[in-house]
């Protein structure tokens, strides 16, 4: 973690969670994950989850309790929680839906990662493949996108997408921007990785995962 002078506050940020889109990551959030034809297939989102646990706390305020299986048998677990929303522009104007997020600890077979369950059911999801669909058809080749997970100053959740091109072409507050390119640029990271990290404004600090 960075501790920065530099991260100049954007109006209406306080804190913001990215990560980069993989093929896979677009299998989970096309529902289309499963390999086989009786279903299966894990369609969330993961994160390493002591590394991001902490911000996840600050961005979903929430709490529930559910039924999981740990540990060969069926458990109460307390997850996090929130309510998450998206601004989709439409022909009527701007139309905010809203959805429940949940941040859960890691299953048996993923015992370092932390996820957010059920991305394909999200109205996000369809969004960031009908964008990547058409960019596709513009340039003919997939573009390099981030999922945004941004907190506003009321303590509101919203789910964006960015384009690696408009990052460096200053379509996003350099404060955002500069610190997620800089990790996708530095030649310390672990390139047979995904790019993911956080920055929180409150705190003048940047984590970028896998830097060595």
């Amino acid at each position: 973690m960075v501790s920065s002078p530099e991260l100049d506050k954007p109006e209406g940020v306080r804190r913001l969670v990215y990560k980069e889109l993989l093929q896979g990551d677009y299998r989970k959030l096309s529902g289309t994950s499963n390999d086989t034809p009786s279903g299966g297939g894990a369609r969330d989102l993961r994160f390493p989850y002591h590394a991001f646990d902490g911000v996840f706390a600050r961005l979903l305020r929430g709490e529930q309790v559910l039924t999981r299986k740990r540990g060969a048998i069926r458990q109460e677990i307390n997850v996090r929680s929130g309510a998450v929303y998206l601004d989709e522009e439409t022909i009527d104007g701007v139309v905010t839906t809203q959805a429940e997020m949940l941040w859960e600890s890691p299953t048996d077979s993923r015992a370092t990662e932390g996820r957010i369950p059920r991305v394909h059911a999200s109205p996000a999801a369809q969004q960031l493949l009908r964008a990547r669909d058409q960019m596709q058809a513009v340039d003919g080749r997939p573009p390099r996108v981030f999922a945004l997970f941004v907190q506003d100053d009321n303590g509101e959740l919203r789910v964006h997408y960015a384009y690696e091109h408009d990052l460096r072409a200053g379509e996003w507050a350099t404060a955002v921007a500069r610190p997620i390119l800089e990790h996708l640029d530095n030649i310390n990271r672990r390139r047979d990785r995904a790019v993911n990290g956080y920055i929180d404004f409150m705190t003048n600090t940047h984590y970028a995962h896998d830097v060595r």
